[in-house]
């Protein structure tokens, strides 16, 4: 199969429903967008296929890994709400009506999977996430606003993000030029969007037609915090305007600390793919990001985690003789087993699993009370 060749959606929907399925018979919602973030979808980039995996989906390039993923969700998303078993023929009936394309189903998938840049290079769209989200609710006939509304209120609300403390970086305008010319906007209103970035003043935001729709909450959430945590740290303006738009989307604390320890994760694995536009990041500088914004969410937690540490007997007094000589391989694993358990009971840092959780422990070490690390002292000052 050839994803650039005629037909080769034919050849992939046999493959399709060669595999086993299954699905949740609850929060299909939740599950749905999680498998969204774990294909790369959400940030623009092939990361990998959720129902399967053909042995030869590393020899495609990236849009053809793209276009593959894509076609992916149209089918599993079809499956979900077939009473029997479908086709190429009854999807591509139902592709036009939704993203207002060609009837032939490999152009229909190219146009929402592909994108154009100033130079005309094709590249993944990032808004093919959206288009998915949008083929969920239509087949599940739910009304929702015109794609095309949506695409535009998101932008508004990313150029206001980028905006929260009071400037826009070089690298956020970089990444929201990225969301305006792949969303296929009227020349008079990506005019509009652009003057908002240089003037640095958006018009209204249309709420109602970002928080009404679950996956649309957490897709503009998650591409809020991207724009966010791009430029190596969140300060007090961000912080605050990430908690307002939570509070708004109905999203609890929670769930943000939660979000952006998910995406420091992707940013860790994925930084070579996730930032095409910024080449001048390295694997340093985004340790930098990631180490910045995971000391700040230890810190918040810091009182759970000491108490917790405190409790457990064993990994105190090895954090403790750890800042006195250097602990063989045996004890610095069961620190680290120790600590991941503690971290998985805090839910804003339950996501922060290998690979990237190595950095967590300097850190800790860092951030940790004094007194709890060298007791002796406090005993001998007293």
């Amino acid at each position: 199969m050839n994803p650039s060749l005629k037909n080769w959606t034919k050849a992939y929907l046999q493959h399709y429903k060669n595999e086993e399925k299954s699905f949740p018979s609850s929060e299909i919602e939740e599950w749905l967008y999680q498998q969204l973030k774990e294909s790369g979808l959400i940030w623009g980039v092939p990361i990998q296929l959720i129902s399967s995996k053909p042995v030869f989906f590393d020899k495609w390039s990236p849009e053809e890994q793209y276009k593959i993923i894509v076609t992916d969700f149209i089918f599993l998303i079809t499956h979900l709400f077939a009473k029997s078993d479908f086709s190429i023929d009854e999807i591509a009936i139902q592709c036009p009506l939704i993203f207002s394309s060609s009837k032939n189903i490999e152009q229909c998938i190219e146009k929402q999977s592909l994108a154009k840049n100033k130079q005309w290079l094709t590249h993944p769209n990032i808004w093919a996430s959206l288009s998915i989200i949008y083929f969920y609710y239509h087949l599940e006939n739910t009304i929702i606003s015109d794609i095309y509304t949506i695409k535009y209120e998101i932008c508004k609300v990313l150029i206001k993000a980028a905006i929260s403390n009071n400037k826009i970086e070089k690298e956020e305008k970089e990444i929201l030029l990225n969301y305006i010319s792949s969303a296929q906007f009227s020349t008079k209103d990506e005019k509009k969007l652009l003057d908002q970035i240089q003037r640095q003043k958006v018009e209204t935001i249309k709420l109602n037609i970002l928080n009404s729709h679950k996956l649309i909450k957490y897709l503009t959430f998650d591409w809020i915090s991207l724009i966010i945590l791009i430029d190596h740290k969140i300060d007090k303006r961000e912080q605050i305007f990430l908690e307002k738009y939570a509070e708004k989307f109905d999203l609890s604390s929670e769930y943000i600390d939660a979000q952006l320890i998910s995406i420091q994760k992707t940013l860790t694995t994925h930084y070579k793919k996730l930032l095409p536009l910024q080449k001048k990041y390295s694997l340093q500088s985004i340790h930098k990001i990631v180490s910045n914004n995971l000391t700040f969410l230890l810190k918040k937690n810091l009182g759970m985690i000491s108490q917790e540490i405190e409790e457990s007997k064993e990994l105190l007094y090895l954090l403790q003789r750890s800042t006195k000589q250097e602990l063989n391989k045996k004890e610095k694993e069961k620190v680290k087993e120790q600590i991941y358990d503690i971290l998985k009971t805090i839910p804003s840092l339950a996501l922060f699993m290998a690979p990237g959780g190595s950095i967590i422990l300097p850190i800790l070490l860092k951030i940790l009370p004094a007194k709890l690390l060298y007791p002796s002292s406090f005993t001998n000052e007293k």
